[in-house]
């Protein structure tokens, strides 16, 4: 009498992984990330004073932007000691004699402010440590802030015509 159960006969048992199996992969994946760990630590360095060179240059291009919008100059002033600028805003269209904040201010040592920079030191050659921005959009002086850490720089270049570049 034929039972209503078969068996195959020719089919391998299904099996899970074994704990040899298990262990090797574990070696492998800890072998890679020993090898990428020193690697990613200076991605990250080298992230980090990119973004903080990138944020300069939009906060120069702000400035720049607010002096010809509003006919009046604008300035960037830098404070290395601190790491930080601030945009400020002229009482003329030419030869401004005082400065107003206009809310923009970046600390890059400020761990509370979204624009930190962990260990990234800023230094500038702007003559006063100052570049004003007229209203046809050109900058005085011309110069170079310099950010970076141990390992990575970068500089953000202003030019008198205006342009602002980072390299």
């Amino acid at each position: 009498m034929p039972s209503s159960v078969s068996c195959r006969r020719n089919e391998p048992p299904s099996r899970g992984l074994t704990l040899l199996e298990l262990l090797v992969v574990l070696v492998v994946l800890a072998v890679c990330v020993t090898l990428a760990l020193p690697n990613l630590s200076g991605w990250i360095e080298k992230y980090t004073v990119w973004k903080a060179a990138r944020q300069l240059v939009t906060d120069l291009q702000l400035a720049k932007m607010r002096a010809v919008s509003h006919g009046l100059q604008h300035r960037v002033a830098f404070d290395a000691a601190h790491g930080s600028c601030i945009i400020e805003q002229g009482n003329a269209s030419k030869g401004s004699t005082t400065w107003a904040p206009v809310g923009v201010v970046r600390d890059l040592s400020g761990p509370q402010n979204p624009h930190y920079a962990r260990g990234v030191m800023l230094s500038t050659n702007f003559t006063d440590h100052v570049v004003i921005f007229s209203t046809r959009g050109t900058a005085s002086p011309a110069g170079t802030v310099t950010l970076g850490t141990a390992n990575q720089i970068r500089r953000v270049i202003v030019v008198l015509s205006g342009r602002i570049r980072s390299g």
